[in-house]
């Protein structure tokens, strides 16, 4: 969360206004900024007060005015941001001396790129870490044949580290918001096969019990990815109350009743298991590698599970198989 006083420079006479971001009471904010004669839709003219809350690297915006769409698109970002993440921002904002508004806006889409070393005891976790952090990810194979003490080795001994009250921070010359030239033309043929596959695709929003009943035909196919039980509160903006409980039990009931099939995948729970404990589902379970642990749980798997209305095994069933001599019955 961002506290900010926000006032209007050309009015000190006029008290500010207060406003914690992300901002939940839209009209109401907006209204009280009108009245001091700020808040413009595209200017900058909101005069920084005071700025404190959970980032204190912006702080730096004090004294300066900025735009309050722009502060909350940026306090909207930062919430969904994990620790290690925070301290990536965080540290390379230090780094590069970063002041402005478009500067902090534009590191949050390329602060995962910078390794953030916080503990120097344990190599095999900062190389793990700097090795996420360049490719994206790991697979289970990269876990279990990469060096991660080589990797955090080469790059202790190779670069130079800035030391930031969140870390050192090895931002590989970090100067640009793009790691790599991109030629914008070699994106045309994606988006003419995605013009080709999406031209007959009807996109709605509206409540999932609404869109089954409206589509449910016995040659209807239904999958379904609903916020995972107990991280609703990772989604934001899901109705006026989120996805709770009995969001999940709705769902479970509208899937129940329908003529077509149904593919659900969910994380692997006791409540989730018994909710579709029933007749004629299925249930498999599967584990993935969880990217964001392995900073701080080497190996941590994420368990989850598919449902489904219909036999799983049912297309491999029927796939052609291949004869050989121990199948041949005399």
């Amino acid at each position: 969360m961002i506290r900010a006083i926000l006032s209007n420079r050309q009015r000190p006479d006029i008290p500010p206004v207060s406003i914690e971001f992300p901002i939940t009471s839209y009209s109401e904010i907006y209204q009280n900024l009108a009245d001091i004669g700020i808040g413009h839709i595209a200017i900058r003219d909101c005069f920084v007060t005071e700025l404190d809350g959970d980032y204190p690297v912006l702080k730096r915006l004090q004294e300066t005015e900025i735009n309050v769409d722009e502060l909350d698109y940026l306090a909207k970002r930062l919430e969904s941001f994990d620790r290690y993440e925070l301290a990536q921002f965080q540290g390379a904002a230090v780094s590069q001396e970063f002041s402005d508004m478009t500067d902090f806006i534009n590191l949050t889409f390329c602060c995962q790129g910078v390794t953030v070393v916080q503990d120097f005891t344990d190599l095999e976790a900062v190389g793990r870490s700097h090795y996420m952090n360049l490719h994206g990810g790991l697979t289970a194979d990269e876990l279990q044949t990469v060096d991660f003490r080589k990797v955090a080795l080469s790059l202790l001994l190779n670069e130079d580290g800035i030391i930031t009250p969140y870390g050192v921070v090895y931002a590989s010359g970090l100067t640009s918001y793009g790691s790599q030239p991109h030629d914008i033309r070699t994106n045309f043929s994606l988006i003419e096969q995605a013009h080709r596959r999406l031209a007959k695709v009807v996109i709605e929003n509206k409540d999932f019990e609404k869109l089954i009943r409206q589509y449910d035909r016995p040659v209807s196919f239904f999958y379904l990815d609903p916020p995972y039980f107990e991280t609703e509160s990772y989604y934001k903006n899901v109705g006026e109350d989120g996805f709770g409980r009995e969001d999940h039990i709705r769902l479970r009931d509208a899937l129940m009743s329908i003529e077509g099939k149904f593919l659900l995948s969910y994380n692997d729970c006791a409540f989730i298991r018994d909710l579709y404990d029933a007749p004629g589902i299925q249930i498999k379970a599967f584990t993935r590698i969880n990217n964001i642990k392995q900073r701080y749980d080497n190996g941590a798997q994420f368990s989850e599970i598919i449902l489904a209305n219909y036999d799983l095994q049912e297309r491999s069933r029927h796939e052609p198989q291949q004869l050989n001599l121990f199948s041949c019955i005399p």
